[in-house]
């Protein structure tokens, strides 16, 4: 297991450093008791102008004898839902959660902020390259899926769309209550 988790540190330590020559802020958070060790970057203007996501990449902890290994990938995309707009954002994550191909959009328990998250797993014993493979897609897929749907639930929080909004763009219907008087 030391192996292991000495090379998950020169990955995300690779990958730290790939973020910091493309001009991403990025720092790697130690493992803690509570926590593993995070890759931490910050994303500017990602899925909306103006607004920053924070992204968290880490393996989830394993134990002697486990077969595989989970790597994830988190963007952390609003601190705060207001009240008003929260059971519409419910809503409107619930129908764009079913149209994604991979991961989901939620609401952080105990925090209450907007998140991005997928996972992806691999067998504890793959080569270096396979790792590193297997955690890149997982980061991509995270940050396309962001920057593609994350705008519209964002516009929901604020109160520029509604979950109806987002069922005609994804679906291309029209409301149900069109054309009556």
């Amino acid at each position: 297991m030391a192996d292991l988790k000495e090379l998950r540190h020169t990955l995300l330590k690779k990958i730290e450093s790939e973020f910091q020559e493309e001009l991403i802020a990025a720092l790697i958070a130690e493992e803690t008791e509570d926590q593993p060790e995070i890759l931490t970057a910050v994303f500017p203007s990602l899925a909306k102008e103006g607004t920053q996501a924070d992204g968290e990449f880490l393996f989830m902890p394993t134990q002697e004898g486990d077969e595989l290994q989970f790597f994830v990938s988190i963007i952390n995309l609003a601190k705060e839902i207001p009240a008003q707009t929260e059971y519409e954002l419910y809503a409107a994550m619930a129908l764009l959660n079913f149209y994604l191909t991979d991961g989901s959009f939620a609401i952080e328990p105990g925090k209450g902020g907007l998140i991005y998250k997928n996972s992806i797993s691999m067998a504890v014993d793959e080569e270096a390259d396979a790792i590193e493979e297997y955690m890149n897609r997982s980061m991509s897929m995270a940050i396309q899926m962001t920057d593609r749907y994350a705008g519209l639930l964002l516009e929901v929080i604020d109160g520029e769309r509604t979950a109806e909004d987002i069922a005609m763009l994804l679906t291309g219907s029209e409301p149900a209550d069109a054309g009556k008087e």
